[in-house]
């Protein structure tokens, strides 16, 4: 009788394990990034956009729930069909080809801007940015042609944005330098930093890291 017990209690158990993928499933779909700047790219920007998010999101040795939800959420606002598994793939194994690409495609442009917001986004999604994490995202936002001026004020954004801070984050949106590119955000904010706790944890860069980053971003240039 006491192993039935536990067999149920058991299966009880996976049921819910089951039900909570399946949150994340809807989360995903609820709480898209709709409205970002790369849904007007073709597919192979779009591609190695998020190939070299997920590079990132790998780099510290594993990519963990809350950062393939987030990548998911924005795949999904950009309107993607490829297969999550292989844009993963693409990323593990980023080729020379597809950095070159990369660069060529977004640096010293717009689109730079917002993948710097997601990188730190999805570096940050975890509870922790490693070291790791941030000499990487730095030595991206260089050949991105980004000034350490402008990583802060966009640290800065993910940190308001991130905190639920709506005010702070209209008035970061306008110091941007492209803050056209940014204004997906305030309709975002309502629904996903309310409720998007699992993802982001209410995880905020504190100051010190954005110095951090912004210092190792001056150095490098």
């Amino acid at each position: 009788m006491k192993s039935k017990k536990m067999k149920s209690k058991n299966t009880n158990v996976n049921k819910i394990d089951d039900a909570r993928l399946y949150f994340s499933e809807i989360r995903v779909k609820l709480f898209s990034f709709n409205g970002h700047p790369l849904a007007q790219e073709n597919v192979y920007k779009k591609e190695i956009y998020i190939a070299l998010l997920c590079s990132i999101s790998a780099y510290d040795g594993e990519i963990a729930k809350e950062e393939t939800e987030l990548i998911k959420k924005i795949v999904n606002g950009i309107n993607l069909k490829t297969n999550y598994s292989q844009l993963v793939r693409l990323g593990a194994e980023i080729e020379k080809k597809t950095i070159d690409d990369f660069f060529k495609e977004f640096s010293n442009k717009p689109r730079a801007f917002n993948f710097l917001f997601d990188a730190l986004l999805l570096a940050s999604c975890d509870g922790f940015i490693h070291d790791k994490e941030i000499e990487l995202i730095s030595e991206i936002s260089e050949l991105l042609r980004i000034l350490p001026k402008d990583v802060e004020i966009i640290a800065k954004l993910v940190s308001s944005f991130t905190a639920g801070d709506k005010t702070l984050t209209k008035k970061l949106v306008k110091k941007v330098k492209y803050a056209s590119i940014f204004k997906y955000l305030l309709a975002q904010q309502d629904g996903n930093v309310t409720l998007l706790k699992n993802t982001i944890r209410k995880t905020t860069i504190r100051k010190t890291t954005i110095r951090k980053t912004t210092n190792f971003l001056g150095f490098l240039i």
